[in-house]
């Protein structure tokens, strides 16, 4: 594992591949960096990983490098900020039923110098200062889960649209009003593409690999894969298909999911809607694991830096690579030493963040990395 101030190399590739589908004409992509940066590893959250004992947490860093995360259910508060240098500095939502207090968070962002986080039990947006400090609270709507955000809003999913026989539908909340404008639905092809379960373990791809960023929401179509940017009118904008992203199971993460799924194959699975559903085919997993190679976006998301580019993060062989777009230019990868980062990665205008996992039984189970993202001398965007 590489120590802090080491610098992780760049590979840089080619352009991998285009296609760019008949634009609206009404608007196009915002220019972004087209400069390859580099990270550079700031610190590996050694003083406070030996405090991370749940499977379930939420991830995000701010302007400064500091991590919002949730450690542990037993934490008190449920929510704990970590500072650029690794430690423990302060958080937010002190266990509780009243107003600006937690259950537990379903997710967290760090929004123009404050904290929004989704309390679930009492179905409520509530909003911290970058001190930790309640700022208010606003009533979430039943049905619908937060998969992205930014200064322009909360982008919320209908993720029981399957049960409920309706369409699928992304919605961007307003952060200080409990108003929201539709983004896209069944008017745009690709939503419902990008959540194809035909192929594959259906859990795999529960909801949309979305990112949110002046005006551009990104849609990631996880089997090609295929990166669809809209303007906030459901506009679409343009498209990249990333040829050779697929990502590759190592032989450390195949034994351990493979493990997973056998544990379950008899008792089957509870779905978020309460449900227990039956356990998977084993014979069948065998085989698809061994031709199945879903694309890095289904399985950590997408995010925008500071600069415009965005960043499509997850395992690849035992380790975590990253891919950099500029628009449509795919500008390189990096390879990262984290082990099955999981869902949890955040990106901010300076920093990656990332909740890497060591294995079940590892001691420490889970490792917190930060790294600072480094313009090349001379291409400062």
């Amino acid at each position: 594992m590489s120590g802090p101030g080491r610098w992780v190399p760049t590979v840089v590739v080619a352009f991998l591949a285009g296609c760019t589908a008949e634009r609206s004409g009404v608007s196009s992509l915002p220019v972004a960096s087209a400069a390859m940066p580099q990270l550079e590893l700031v610190h590996d959250g050694s003083a406070v990983n030996d405090s991370i004992d749940d499977r379930w947490m939420k991830i995000d860093v701010d302007g400064r490098g500091r991590i919002a995360i949730t450690p542990g259910e037993s934490f008190n508060p449920r929510i704990r900020f970590v500072d650029s240098t690794g430690r423990f500095s302060g958080g937010a939502g002190p266990i509780g039923p009243g107003p600006g207090e937690l259950g537990f968070p379903s997710r967290l962002w760090w929004i123009d110098s404050g904290l929004v986080a989704y309390e679930t039990s009492r179905r409520v947006r509530i909003r911290y200062d970058q001190n930790g400090r309640l700022t208010g609270e606003r009533p979430t709507q039943e049905g619908r889960v937060p998969v992205a955000a930014s200064e322009e809003g909360v982008v919320e999913f209908t993720h029981s649209w399957r049960e409920r026989q309706h369409a699928p539908s992304l919605t961007l909340r307003a952060l200080n009003r409990n108003t929201s404008g539709v983004l896209l639905d069944d008017r745009q092809p690709q939503l419902r593409r990008a959540l194809d379960q035909d192929i594959g373990i259906a859990i795999t791809y529960p909801w949309p690999v979305v990112a949110l960023d002046k005006g551009v929401l990104a849609l990631i179509e996880p089997r090609t894969p295929t990166v669809w940017y809209f303007n906030l009118a459901g506009e679409f904008l343009d498209s990249v298909a990333l040829a050779g992203a697929g990502r590759l199971r190592g032989p450390t993460e195949y034994a351990e999911e493979f493990a997973t799924y056998a544990r379950s194959a008899g008792s089957g699975t509870r779905g978020p809607d309460g449900k227990r559903y039956p356990g998977p085919d084993l014979d069948s997993l065998r085989t698809m694991f061994r031709v199945d190679r879903p694309p890095v976006a289904s399985i950590h998301g997408a995010n925008f830096d500071g600069h415009g580019r965005l960043w499509i993060i997850g395992p690849h062989n035992d380790s975590t690579r990253a891919l950099v777009l500029s628009g449509t230019q795919v500008l390189g990868h990096l390879m990262l030493p984290c082990f099955r980062v999981g869902r949890f990665v955040a990106v901010s205008n300076r920093w990656v963040a990332l909740l890497c996992s060591n294995g079940e039984g590892a001691d420490p189970p889970f490792e917190l990395q930060l790294y600072r993202i480094v313009e090349p001398v001379g291409k400062q965007p």
